[in-house]
């Protein structure tokens, strides 16, 4: 859990911070950048909304799946020659508001609280770490959209490797004869 809060994280932050970049690239102006990121963090203000009100199964499956279509949107941006992609960089942000308080709520749950700052701050250090590296790995990259696949394809490869041991384990495993 704490190694994918890890790639999370980064993912985030590279495309959050690589944004400011990539929507100019897309031919954005200033105006049409501005209304990006402001609709980015409505959004993500309004997953955040939905996130403390998710109970049970439905903060499992948003927990779960929710990173995958990020992976997409990002993915999506990356490929994307136009104003679409800043679209897809907007709904990833609503995404990220809603998966980010429950991903950071399920490490409270499963961390003991005598060793809860312990981890936490591990977690933290793990993730700096990983972005003080991928920033300047992403930078020397040909363009914007090849960091946009690259941080889109790793999240889709932590997404999977995060989801797919959890859906097994909510499947219920079908009656004896």
């Amino acid at each position: 859990m704490i190694a994918f809060a890890w790639v999370y994280e980064a993912a985030a932050s590279m495309v959050s911070q690589f944004g400011q970049v990539y929507l100019p690239a897309l031919g954005l102006s200033m105006l049409g950048a501005g209304v990006v990121f402001s609709a980015s963090r409505l959004l993500g203000a309004a997953g955040g909304w939905v996130a403390a009100r998710l109970q049970g199964g439905g903060a499992d499956r948003w927990l779960r799946w929710g990173p995958l279509g990020q992976a997409a949107l990002i993915l999506l941006a990356g490929l994307a020659r136009t104003a679409g992609g800043g679209v897809a960089l907007a709904v990833n942000e609503g995404v990220d508001g809603l998966v980010y308080p429950l991903l950071s709520a399920r490490i409270n749950q499963a961390v003991p609280s005598a060793q809860r700052a312990t981890i936490l701050s591990f977690q933290s250090l793990g993730s700096s770490l990983l972005i003080a590296l991928a920033f300047p790995a992403a930078a020397a990259l040909p363009s914007v959209f090849t960091v946009y696949a690259i941080v889109g394809g790793a999240l889709a490869a932590a997404a999977l490797g995060w989801a797919l041991p959890r859906q097994r384990a909510a499947v219920p495993a079908p009656e004896g004869r």
